[in-house]
Formats: structure tokens, C-alpha cells, sequence
């Protein structure tokens, strides 16, 4: 009976009503033409009955052999509901989608949720991961734990322990970080100066100082050397270790251009999203931005609970740029170049002190040229290995 039901729930029926003169004869008629009805009662002067969608029609040829009249109650089944919503593209879409997934999720993974990593970026043990195998959309039939976490830690150096487990549709990895503390350097070697300067002071721990202070030094020249001769001709190597502190003369030069080009973003703003299925993407807009812009993303994952769906929204702002030219006074332009020099400073004497500084200026045809030169204090001592052929 529930087999009739769905059956008819497919092809779809109409739920009649008829009235007038000799009905039932007009039921008669219906059934020696093969027109199948059912569900047949009485109320009052009417009769309800149910057809199929597509004997439906027939009934108004054969009204005109009778005289009776007849007007449809209700209709039921997949074919008036697809025909309802046949222009609206979304929920078939959207449909597919949701079969797609229902059929493939108990097959494919999710997602790679990780775990125990500190020193090791998410990143790069994502990208690890794909290198093995293990992946969001990747087969759950193919995921080798015990093989593939011995893959991983030969991969990543790093790693001394990992575990892959499989939890429905989701790889859960689990790692545990390789103590990477050394033990002390005792290879053979040298200091050497990395730069010219006069030595302002000399601290050794280990090897043989060979300057002094006061002693002006160039680069390369030794400053601590690592071996040791005894009078019975004896020769002992050793890993120098120590700090020589010099005093250094540093330049530094930048370049302002007076002609400069200014950007601003107005309130022009379109945006676009974008729909990562697994690692596939999905853009869910048409055209393309015709103007110079600033972009600004935001990945919104989507969720059931505490589960992330292997589903990614990524939103995109585009906000219009324009650019404009304007000139620069010298004045602005000095300006512009120490905040220059003060950046490069933090990146060329971050291990010295600036003892003295000098800046000068030279204007020059479209562009203002500060050249400063520095008195540094700092170690210039730098390690040199002894390489002992035999």
C-alpha cells in the first residue's frame, strides 16, 4: 500500500469534484476507457474521487457525452510541486548540492583539524599534510594512518610523535614537536671582523686574542684565533667564542623624489563572494571590477554546531583607489627621508650603538639626496671554521 502511495505521489493525481445529472454513469464511462479512479465518495449531491495528472484532461472530452460538471479540489505529487518552482534555479541548486553532499559524505573528508603544534605553523603543516595525502575532499578510503603519520614526521624534521585518526568524516592529526635544543658548538674556529673599525674592547672566553685595544681592524682580519701551538709542535684547535667591541663608521643613503603620487580610496565599494566547496571555488557573481582598487578579505567558515563544514565563504571588498600627483617642498621631502633613515637604521645597527650622526643634504634635479654617516659601537666579531684537510 505505502509502494501505490509513493507511486502516485510521483506521476501525481488530482483530487475531483462531480456533480450534475447521472454521475455515476459518467464513472462508468471513466473506467471502460481505462481511466483509473479511486478514493471514490458521496457528499450530498457530489461525488469526490482521485485521477492521475495525466487522464486529468481526458475528463473534459468526456463531459460533453455527459451531463455533468466537474472542477478539480486539490492537486498532489512531484509534478505540480517541479512545476511550481521550475524558475526558480536556486533551490534546484541548491538541491543538487544537498544530494551531492548526502551521497559523498560518508566517502570523502571534510575536514583536517590538527593539533599540538606550537613552533610549526598551521600552514606549513597543512601543507605537509596535502604532500601525504590528507586533505579536505581527499578519499577517507585512501587515508593510511599508520603509514602516512610515519610519512609526516619524515617530512617534517620537527616532528618527533604525530597520530592520524579518522573520525567519521573528519582527519583529526595530533603532533608532538622534536626538542630542538642543542648542545654547545665545539667545532674548531676563528673570529674574524665583519667590518672595518677601531677595537674599544676585547672580552674572550675561549681561543687566543690577537688585538688589542686600540688596534684598527679591517674586515676579515683575525681577531681571536682558534689555534694553539705548544713548543713540542703540537697544534690544538679550538671553537673561539668571545665579543670584540669596535667603534665603526657606517653610511647611509636615501633618495626622495619631489614628484610624488598620492593614493586615496573614495566610498565607491562592491563586493564580491566566493564559495570554496572542499578546495574548489565557486564565484557567486558575474562581471569583473573596472577600477583601480584596495582590496579587504574575510573568510567566513560555515558551521553546524561546533562542526566546520568543509564550506568557506570568502568575502571581498573592493574599495575604489584614485591617485593623484602633487610635489613635494624640500622641507616635506627632508622629512620624508629621515623617517626613512630611522627605518633603516633599525635594520642595519640593530645589534650596535649609534654613537655620533651626521646628516647631510644635496638637492639634486627632481629629487632631495640625505646622505648620513654614523659612529657605531658594537661586536664585529664573526665566526670563521678551521677546516682541517688530512
Amino acid at each position: 500500500m505505502l509502494l501505490i502511495k509513493i507511486i502516485r505521489l510521483i506521476l501525481g493525481y488530482v483530487k475531483v469534484n462531480l456533480w450534475g445529472k447521472y454521475p455515476e454513469r459518467f464513472l462508468n464511462v471513466c473506467a471502460s476507457r481505462g481511466i483509473k479512479v479511486w478514493n471514490t465518495r458521496r457528499q450530498g449531491d457530489r461525488i469526490e474521487f482521485c485521477i492521475f495528472a495525466k487522464d486529468y484532461k481526458k475528463l473534459r472530452q468526456l463531459r460533453l457525452r455527459c451531463p455533468v460538471n466537474i472542477r478539480h479540489k486539490r492537486k498532489y505529487g512531484l509534478p505540480f510541486v517541479a512545476k511550481k518552482y521550475r524558475y526558480r534555479t536556486g533551490l534546484a541548486v541548491g538541491l543538487a548540492i544537498y544530494v551531492v553532499a548526502l551521497v559523498m559524505m560518508p566517502k570523502i573528508v571534510w575536514g583536517v583539524n590538527v593539533s599540538g603544534n606550537e613552533r610549526i605553523s598551521d600552514s606549513e603543516l597543512q601543507s605537509a599534510l596535502r604532500n601525504i595525502g590528507i586533505y579536505s575532499g581527499a578519499k577517507i578510503e585512501d587515508i593510511d594512518a599508520a603509514n602516512m603519520r610515519l610519512r609526516l614526521a619524515l617530512l617534517l624534521p620537527d616532528v618527533s610523535w604525530a597520530a592520524v585518526n579518522v573520525d567519521g568524516a573528519f582527519v583529526n592529526v595530533e603532533i608532538r614537536e622534536a626538542d630542538n635544543r642543542q648542545d654547545t658548538d665545539n667545532t674548531p674556529c676563528n673570529l674574524v671582523a665583519n667590518c672595518d673599525g677601531r677595537i674599544s674592547a676585547v672580552y674572550v672566553k675561549q681561543g687566543t686574542a690577537t688585538v688589542k685595544v686600540g688596534d684598527g681592524v679591517r674586515k676579515g682580519d683575525l681577531l681571536v684565533s682558534g689555534t694553539e701551538q705548544y713548543t713540542s709542535g703540537i697544534t690544538k684547535f679550538r671553537h673561539s667564542d668571545g665579543q670584540i667591541i669596535a667603534e665603526t663608521e657606517r653610511t647611509l643613503t636615501v633618495s626622495v623624489p619631489l614628484n610624488q603620487v598620492r593614493s586615496r580610496c573614495t566610498d565607491k565599494i562592491q563586493t564580491r563572494n566566493v564559495l570554496t566547496v572542499f578546495d574548489y571555488d565557486l564565484p557567486l557573481y558575474i562581471g569583473s571590477v573596472n577600477f583601480d582598487y584596495s582590496l579587504k578579505t574575510e573568510e567566513i567558515p560555515i558551521t553546524v554546531g561546533n562542526t566546520k563544514l568543509p564550506l568557506t565563504i570568502t568575502q571581498g571588498q573592493f574599495r575604489e583607489r584614485v591617485k593623484s600627483n602633487y610635489r613635494l617642498t624640500e622641507k616635506e621631502a627632508e622629512t620624508k627621508g629621515l623617517e626613512t633613515l630611522k627605518k633603516l637604521e633599525k635594520e642595519e645597527f640593530a645589534e650596535f650603538e649609534i654613537l655620533k650622526k651626521e646628516v647631510k643634504t644635496q638637492s639634486q634635479k627632481d629629487k632631495l639626496v640625505l646622505t648620513a654617516t654614523y659612529l657605531c659601537k658594537g661586536d664585529i666579531a664573526q665566526k670563521e671554521y678551521i677546516y682541517i684537510s688530512g
